[in-house]
C-alpha cells in the first residue's frame, strides 16, 4: 500500500507538477483547490501527509467554507496529528499561528 499525500493549492500548475511527480516516486496523490474541497478530501481520503498552501483565496459563494489554508489546518487539527508542509509566499509567519506547534 503507498503512502497517501493531499495537495491542496489553488495553482492547478502545482497541483499537476507536484502530484504527478509524487505519483511517479510512488505516492497515490489526491488534489484539492479550495478549502472545502480540501476537508472534503481530507475526510474521505485519509492522507499520511498534507501539502497545504495557506493563502488560499476565499470562496465568497461559501461563507460556511475556510477561509484559508491557515483555517483548514485548525480544523484538521482539533481531530488529526496529519504531518503538514506549509507552501506559502509568505516570507515570515509565525509557527504558532500555523499550528505547527500542535
Amino acid at each position: 500500500m503507498s503512502d497517501k499525500v493531499l495537495i491542496v493549492d489553488d495553482d492547478e500548475t502545482l497541483l499537476k507538477t507536484l502530484g504527478e511527480d509524487l505519483a511517479t516516486a510512488g505516492f497515490e496523490v489526491a488534489v484539492a483547490a479550495d478549502g472545502r474541497e480540501a476537508l472534503t478530501q481530507f475526510d474521505n481520503f485519509k492522507p499520511d501527509l498534507l501539502v497545504l498552501d495557506v493563502t488560499l483565496p476565499t470562496l465568497r459563494e461559501h461563507p460556511s467554507a475556510p477561509k484559508d489554508g491557515l483555517e483548514i489546518l485548525a480544523h484538521i487539527r482539533k481531530k488529526h496529528k496529519t504531518p503538514v508542509i506549509i507552501l506559502t509566499e509568505i516570507t515570515h509567519m509565525d509557527p504558532s499561528a500555523t499550528g505547527a506547534n500542535e
